[in-house]
């Protein structure tokens, strides 16, 4: 239920006032959004579900609602009850990038590997190499499964994981290979072997000069733009307003 811009769940405020709203929501303790988690079964709507999510990012550092969220992520959980395949896609997406800001854990870890190995949208795949950066001790298992993506055959595409939501225009649009390589930054000299995909993207550039940009480019201090958007002009520009490859968003074959 929403009231006055403000999602009630399970007895909890969770979001900010509507404009005009005098009052301001506090934030929800660590221990009732744990249980708010736990709880989740089919009666939320996604809008519910996401305020959740939200309302937990202020306890990054817990382990607890860190593996409560995950436990979302698998398939068949009740929380995607009455939901269509592609909402609950769109949400696991959506997640799975969420939780690189949180704790990381073990279960987070296969269901990273899980969509690198098996997924092939962009959407799953830019949430998946996004919040591999939690796990750099796993770069030499992670890189193999993200270099097959930087190929020119793939056909990523222009996608918005900070949502759940399908919105066009995407209001914070990235790609697949955009995230990849700011996850090769990320992990720094293990991701050595990868150089040869990167110059076949930049289209011949030297390689030594393109591996100095890509060590050159760690995001530092907070406002420092990433590898990805600091060297874009390795990547296809393309109008991120709409679908543009292979599958559409909607799950239908153009």
């Amino acid at each position: 239920m929403r009231r006055s811009g403000i999602w009630i769940v399970l007895g909890l405020a969770i979001g900010s006032p509507a404009r005009g709203d005098t009052g301001i929501a506090a934030p929800a303790s660590e221990s009732a959004l744990f249980r708010a988690v736990t709880d989740g079964d089919g009666s939320k709507s996604l809008g519910e579900l996401t305020a959740i999510v939200e309302a937990c990012s202020p306890y990054p550092a817990s382990a607890e609602i860190s593996l409560a969220l995950t436990g979302w992520l698998r398939e068949n959980h009740p929380i995607y009850a009455g939901k269509l395949p592609t909402e609950a896609n769109q949400f696991r997406g959506y997640l799975l990038a969420a939780l690189g800001k949180f704790s990381a854990n073990p279960e987070l870890y296969h269901y990273v590997r899980s969509e690198l190995q098996f997924a092939g949208h962009a959407f799953n795949i830019a949430a998946a190499a996004s919040t591999a950066r939690s796990f750099p001790e796993k770069a030499a298992e992670l890189i193999p499964l993200l270099e097959p993506f930087l190929r020119g055959s793939y056909e990523d595409e222009w996608v918005d994981i900070t949502t759940p939501q399908l919105n066009y225009p995407i209001v914070h649009p990235t790609r697949a290979r955009h995230e990849i390589i700011a996850t090769l930054q990320a992990f720094g000299a293990p991701a050595y072997r990868s150089i040869g995909l990167l110059d076949e993207i930049a289209g011949g550039k030297n390689r030594r000069d393109l591996w100095a940009r890509l060590l050159s480019a760690r995001q530092g201090a907070s406002g420092r733009r990433t590898f990805a958007q600091s060297h874009s002009d390795l990547l296809p520009k393309r109008n991120p307003g709409r679908c543009e490859l292979g599958e559409a968003r909607d799950g239908s074959h153009r």
